[in-house]
């Protein structure tokens, strides 16, 4: 018996015996769904595989697209809990003039390291005296725009007496620092010392001491600082002598 194939649409086979007589098998197409109710049959489907010859050119395939997996690289915050990396710090604190370490940063910790009173070092707090001249203008430069408005409760502002000891030959200033991790890091002055002959060179005039401190003392003070008139007066002022020497000094402190 001579058998010949013919692939077309219908997905039908055609089988020819030798007397010519046409036998048609059909064959379910890849690319339609069984009917619920529909049982295949095994016979034909096998008659059908045996006679059915592959050729390259005209075997297509419904090949799906390759799903994007580019669009799902990054997890959803929803379903995906990541942790920290431990590793990293967090978020930078801010404090009250800055961001935590300021001091540090700027570089005013190392310009007042050689100030710090000996014993007077905490860790967190400690003080600093004899600050002037050239150090006095550098730390005025060095802090941050907000830090330069402080003021030790009543005291006049830090500007203020950094740009006096910047300007009077022989003040010095007395403050102490605030150190992270606390909140309020800081650097503040509440203590102001003068030479006296800065006070006489200023006045024009000698220093009447019997009734020191007085009000008038605090005014030629204030006016030797270059303070305004809504400058509050010290909670503590005296004459006194720092050395050997008989220079004397107007010190001031504001509690």
């Amino acid at each position: 018996m001579h058998v010949s194939v013919t692939l077309t649409a219908t997905s039908h086979v055609r089988i020819d015996d030798d007397e010519g007589v046409p036998v048609s098998v059909s064959a379910t197409s890849v690319d339609e769904a069984d009917p619920p109710d529909w049982i295949p049959d095994t016979a034909a489907l096998a008659t059908a595989s045996s006679a059915r010859v592959p050729r390259g050119s005209a075997h297509t395939e419904d090949v799906s697209p390759a799903l994007d997996t580019t669009a799902s690289a990054e997890p959803s915050p929803a379903t995906c809990s990541c942790s920290e990396d431990p590793t990293e710090e967090g978020p930078v604190r801010e404090g009250m003039y800055g961001p935590m370490h300021w001091l540090d940063d700027r570089h005013v910790t190392a310009l007042l390291s050689p100030y710090i009173c000996e014993g007077w070092d905490t860790g967190d707090y400690a003080r600093f005296a004899d600050l002037s001249g050239a150090d006095a203008r550098r730390l005025r430069t060095l802090l941050p725009p907000l830090a330069r408005s402080d003021r030790q409760n009543n005291a006049p502002r830090i500007a203020d007496l950094l740009r006096a000891a910047t300007r009077i030959d022989g003040l010095t200033l007395e403050g102490y620092v605030i150190r992270a991790p606390r909140w309020d890091e800081r650097v503040s002055i509440d203590t102001v010392c003068v030479p006296e002959s800065a006070i006489i060179a200023h006045t024009g005039r000698p220093i009447d001491d019997s009734s020191c401190p007085a009000y008038e003392h605090w005014l030629a003070l204030a006016q030797v600082l270059g303070l305004g008139d809504d400058a509050i007066p010290p909670d503590e002022m005296r004459i006194l002598t720092r050395d050997a020497t008989a220079t004397r000094w107007w010190w001031a402190w504001w509690d």
